[in-house]
């Protein structure tokens, strides 16, 4: 059998598209990303659970009990943006405000749309009611004591999230 001009130009096209398709797989990053899913594994019904768990903890006034299922949760699934602003919310509610800033920081990092006003995701309302609220009584308590490593810390997220919901860089 012989092969005419288009047959050999199809078998070339094929050839040179595997051969790109190779290419374009090895030069792929192959490390670790992050993410916000869930996914489809066999623990993510077991994470589903333990946040509607918090879930309810929080909506029952029930925050310390809300505090450790996230941070067990989150100590085992660190990518997990919704832990974290959950988290950030039982902090809030028992006044712990440097801890919430750094857990809604982690949401912000984690899902961008949480800061995103076009977003169904958006809870800018929610974080700025916290900053008013918590932030000031917390730099007060920073301020007239000098800055140590933790409130240096909280003073960088407080200024992230701000940056954060009013669109600027990270």
């Amino acid at each position: 059998m012989q092969y005419d001009w288009f047959d050999r130009a199809v078998w070339i096209s094929a050839a040179i598209l595997l051969g790109a398709a190779g290419f374009y797989g090895a030069v792929q990053p192959s490390g670790p990303r992050r993410t916000t899913s869930i996914g489809g594994s066999a623990s993510a019904a077991r994470i589903c659970a333990d946040l509607a768990g918090a879930r309810a903890s929080l909506d029952a006034g029930k925050g310390p009990q809300a505090i450790e299922r996230l941070t067990t949760l989150i100590s085992s699934n660190p990518d997990i943006a919704e832990a974290h602003l959950l988290l950030a919310r039982a902090y809030a509610g028992q006044q712990r405000y440097p801890a919430a800033l750094k857990e809604y920081r982690a949401a912000l990092e984690l899902d961008a749309e949480y800061a995103d006003k076009s977003s169904d995701k958006f809870i800018g309302h929610t974080i700025k009611k916290v900053m008013q609220g918590g932030w000031a009584p917390c730099e007060i308590t920073i301020a007239p004591f000098g800055m140590d490593a933790q409130k240096a810390a909280s003073m960088e997220d407080a200024q992230f999230i701000q940056r954060k919901l009013a669109g600027g860089c990270e």
